[in-house]
């Protein structure tokens, strides 16, 4: 009796389906917007920019072309419009950075390398002691590139007490009332500048 090879008379069909999983990404999310600076202080940053989806971000930054620190400064939330701030920066420096970006399928975007000069450090000028009554001074100086300017006084270099004012970025003169001076004792004084909420 012959045999009967039944995968003939009843063959199977197997269906291949090729699909791509939607919210997957290959490549890196591209910018939208360049990366710029927008705020730029003695000490401090501020850089931004934006892409065209979610990602985090960073900034490889440094003191020589090419060569950055090994910590970055860095923001893990997902978002569209980055802005990131570097500070503890020196004054009258320059800065090499490059902006990355991380989307979470894990895909890295970076910008060029670009750089900026921090700003110089305030200046004051020609302070000096105007008038001493019998319990106050008044200072006279001119200050350049602050915000504000305090004058830190006492009896001793372990200075007690301050006084401070609001001033132009642009040089100019100012004034200020040391009260509580007690008679015959001679002001030791200090000048501190204040440019974007540092101390100088």
């Amino acid at each position: 009796m012959a045999g009967t090879d039944q995968s003939k008379n009843n063959p199977t069909f197997s269906i291949s389906i090729a699909a791509m999983i939607e919210g997957r990404y290959t490549q890196p999310a591209q910018l939208v917007s360049e990366v710029e600076i927008v705020n730029l202080g003695t000490r401090k940053a501020t850089i931004a920019w934006v892409t065209e989806r979610n990602s985090d971000t960073k900034i490889s930054y440094g003191l020589t072309s090419g060569e950055y620190f090994e910590e970055e400064a860095y923001n893990s939330k997902q978002v569209i419009e980055h802005e990131i701030t570097l500070n503890n920066l020196q004054p009258e420096t320059t800065y090499y950075f490059k902006a990355k970006w991380t989307d979470s399928d894990g895909n890295t975007g970076e910008s060029q390398e670009m750089s900026f000069r921090t700003a110089d450090s305030p200046q004051v000028y020609s302070s000096k002691v105007d008038i001493v009554g019998l319990n106050y001074a008044v200072i006279s100086f001119e200050v350049f590139g602050a915000t504000s300017a305090s004058v830190i006084y006492g009896r001793s270099f372990a200075y007690t007490a301050q006084k401070e004012i609001n001033t132009s970025p642009t040089r100019s003169k100012y004034s200020i009332v040391l009260d509580g001076v007690d008679d015959g004792v001679g002001v030791h004084r200090e000048w501190w500048c204040v440019y974007s909420g540092f101390f100088f």
